[in-house]
């Protein structure tokens, strides 16, 4: 007989027991599904401790391939009143991601930037300003767009911000 102790890649450890002539044994492992998208994830079995044989190669390697596909990313949509002069649109990630994403945006002011989500992290913001004037007009629609993403997929790439006229309407009147 031979025995060899084992350490498996889920901290599980214990003793596999070889009858003579038996040349195989399995080491059961588990490990918990989760839906972050992450790259594949690389665990070891390690043997010691050999009575009745040696150990040829202590290490055996588990390539756990991730399923879960890219998250998506979306904007919203917000509105503010014109005298505000700024507003803050969110950007956000359908789920969390075991990887580093980024996305560019480019506010309705013109600003260009690029959004960071390290792992983990569903949701990021910038900030879109704009002028108060003093006409009348009727509310105002502009967009945030976002493009060339990484390490994820665009769902919604245009925010409207609707700014919202305050100003009243002219009075009219007739000289005497």
């Amino acid at each position: 007989p031979v025995t060899v102790d084992y350490v498996a890649p889920d901290g599980s450890s214990g003793t596999l027991y070889f009858s003579p002539y038996q040349t195989e044994k399995s080491i059961i492992t588990s490990w918990t599904n989760d839906i972050a998208d992450e790259d594949n994830e690389v665990v070891f079995a390690i043997l010691s401790n050999p009575t009745g044989g040696i150990i040829s190669d202590a290490t055996g390697q588990l390539t756990i391939i991730d399923d879960d596909g890219a998250p998506s990313i979306s904007i919203d949509d917000i509105s503010a009143n014109e005298v505000d002069e700024t507003d803050t649109f969110t950007v956000s990630l359908s789920a969390a991601s075991g990887k580093t994403i980024t996305v560019d945006y480019t506010a309705p002011d013109g600003t260009i930037g690029t959004l960071t989500f390290n792992p983990g992290e569903t949701e990021k913001t910038f900030v879109s300003t704009w002028s108060d004037d003093s006409t009348d007009e009727a509310d105002e629609v502009v967009s945030a767009t976002l493009s060339n993403p990484s390490n994820a997929t665009i769902s919604d790439a245009t925010g409207q911000l609707t700014i919202i006229d305050d100003d009243g309407a002219p009075s009219i009147s007739i000289d005497d």
